[in-house]
């Protein structure tokens, strides 16, 4: 997801060096736009860098012949999670940047808008995964057998 999210990014960008407003001004010249695209860089990088580590220390479990602990496994779950609720708002973002242009099967940004949304409902980015990683901090069983 979040390749897809960055990949919105980087066709909203192209557009937005062409694409017009009512002023005649192109999107790219828009301050509105460009603070969208890079608080939506800084959160997709974040949530990367946190995905990555959190994995990082689970592959280390392995590596090393342990399982990983509950804990562990909560981290994961919840950057897994954190990546897909932030990779969800930069593609509303960038569906939103792109305006009528968005709605179009010729836009790359419908394309992957729509197959982001499609991803996004898999069972591992949902509520109860974010719940059962509150479970574990609170010392409970996460309750889910997929945990």
């Amino acid at each position: 997801m979040l390749g897809v999210a960055q990949s919105a990014i980087d066709v909203t960008v192209e557009l937005a060096r062409t694409k017009h407003t009512f002023t005649g001004d192109t999107l790219a010249k828009s301050a509105h736009v460009q603070g969208v695209v890079a608080r939506s860089e800084a959160a997709l990088h974040a949530a990367r860098l946190l995905l990555l580590s959190a994995a990082a220390t689970v592959d280390a479990a392995g590596e090393s012949g342990e399982p990983a602990t509950v804990d562990e496994r909560a981290a994961l779950h919840a950057a897994m999670c954190h990546a897909a609720e932030i990779s969800r708002e930069v593609l509303v973002a960038m569906y939103e940047l792109g305006a009528s242009s968005s709605i179009y099967r010729n836009n790359p940004v419908e394309r992957l808008f729509r197959d982001g949304m499609v991803a996004l409902q898999h069972a591992n980015h949902s509520v109860p995964f974010f719940e059962a990683v509150g479970r574990v901090r609170f010392g409970f069983d996460p309750g889910l057998p997929l945990f």
